[in-house]
């Protein structure tokens, strides 16, 4: 996980030099970068049942985080 940690802190600096936000997705040994935009509208066409299971995720890691 170092490795993957490195690249993804050298992706996010080139995208912040350009002025970008990014949200980071982790899932097991594989990561995705999005801007803001383009993860916000990923999230708006997910089914209704994905979006509350991401509710509920949310919410715990504000309680607890990972």
């Amino acid at each position: 996980m170092q490795h993957l940690a490195r690249k993804t802190i050298s992706t996010i600096k080139k995208r912040e030099e350009r002025g970008r936000y990014v949200v980071i997705c982790y899932s097991g040994s594989n990561y995705g970068v999005f801007d803001i935009d383009e993860y916000s509208f990923i999230i708006m066409d997910l089914p209704l049942a994905y979006k509350e299971r991401l509710k509920k995720k949310i919410r715990l890691w504000n309680k607890d985080p990972p």
